[in-house]
């Protein structure tokens, strides 16, 4: 018997869902753009969308479609752009665009890099890779001790990343980062 366990690097829809009230209290609608490969994370997202209420408005990008007119039907409908790490949606050859027609929507978008946050998303929750480490480094020491592997599990240890240039630009006051996470329950 081989025992296995993992530290997914996504982030869970809920805390994503939970720092988009947090960080923007007014928004009514989150966009979410995805590839046919991804459909299986609407109902996981129209869940914790819905249990910080927040409606979704959905774009699924078919295998042979444009992104562009699928990204500008979600952001005419939508407050608050939620990006997820989707390879065929934001990927190095679509990032900017993506990230520029937000800005044009006057839609902020949540990013889940700092990466992203650093090219024009005005938020970003992720883990480093000292985080994910660190997580790992948990779970080995819990099981050298006698403990059993870890379920497999989303990070424990998070930050978020503001864009202040984005959020002047677009008109927001944002909490301190620190305070964000703080307020996400990020351990310390």
């Amino acid at each position: 018997r081989r025992s296995v366990s993992a530290v997914y690097l996504d982030q869970p829809v809920e805390r994503q869902a939970r720092l988009i009230r947090l960080a923007l209290p007014d928004a009514q609608r989150a966009g979410v753009l995805l590839s046919e490969d991804h459909e299986g994370l609407v109902g996981e997202l129209e869940a914790a969308l819905q249990a910080h209420q927040l409606g979704r408005v959905l774009g699924i990008l078919p295998s042979e479609g444009r992104l562009m007119n699928t990204l500008e039907n979600v952001l005419s409908e939508s407050d608050v752009l939620l990006a997820e790490t989707d390879p065929r949606v934001f990927n190095r050859n679509t990032a900017q665009s993506l990230l520029l027609t937000s800005y044009r929507y006057r839609t902020p978008v949540l990013g889940y890099s700092q990466s992203l946050t650093r090219a024009g998303a005005l938020l970003s929750l992720h883990s480093s890779p000292a985080q994910i480490g660190r997580q790992a480094a948990e779970s080995v020491m819990a099981v050298l001790q006698g403990g059993r592997f870890p379920q497999p599990s989303h990070p424990s240890y998070f930050s978020v990343s503001i864009n202040e240039q984005v959020a002047r630009s677009l008109g927001y006051t944002l909490s301190p980062e620190a305070e964000l996470e703080k307020r996400l329950g990020a351990p310390r």
